[in-house]
């Protein structure tokens, strides 16, 4: 199965992992993309993508004033692609894709990458595999 994770946003972090079950999961791809078109192309191959959901919490709101949401568009991109290809989405807040795999968590396990979005979007996918899908090495 191949899994992408997703952190959205000017910077999008992107991380593809092939999983096989009762394995540990291999990160065979990630980098930070800013096109869209480049994403969709990325992400076709996929069975399955997690990304972290966007949300404009009140106490943030103001400043956000006048401002583009770029992770929404990301994630409208997602939607699309998904129901164009066939491919499952989950959905994870911030807090949830960086609940358990902290930053020596994902140094231990071997998946620590240098750039914090494509980190992010590692954490995601790990944190899916840990909690729902249970059924592989980690």
């Amino acid at each position: 199965m191949i899994i992408a994770g997703i952190d959205a946003g000017i910077d999008t972090g992107v991380s593809i992992f092939s999983v096989v079950e009762g394995r540990k999961p291999k990160l065979f791809d990630y980098e930070v993309v800013r096109s869209y078109s480049i994403l969709y192309e990325k992400l076709r191959c996929c069975d399955l993508i997690v990304y972290e959901n966007y949300i404009l919490y009140p106490w943030k709101a103001k400043q956000q004033y006048f401002k583009e949401f770029p992770a929404s568009e990301v994630i409208g991109v997602l939607k699309l692609l998904a129901e164009k290809e066939k491919i499952k989405l989950i959905k994870q807040s911030a807090k949830e894709g960086k609940f358990y795999w902290n930053d020596n968590k994902l140094a231990k396990a071997g998946y620590y990458i240098n750039n914090k979005h494509i980190r992010d979007s590692v954490r995601h996918v790990l944190h899916y595999l840990k909690f729902r899908y249970k059924k592989c090495d980690l």
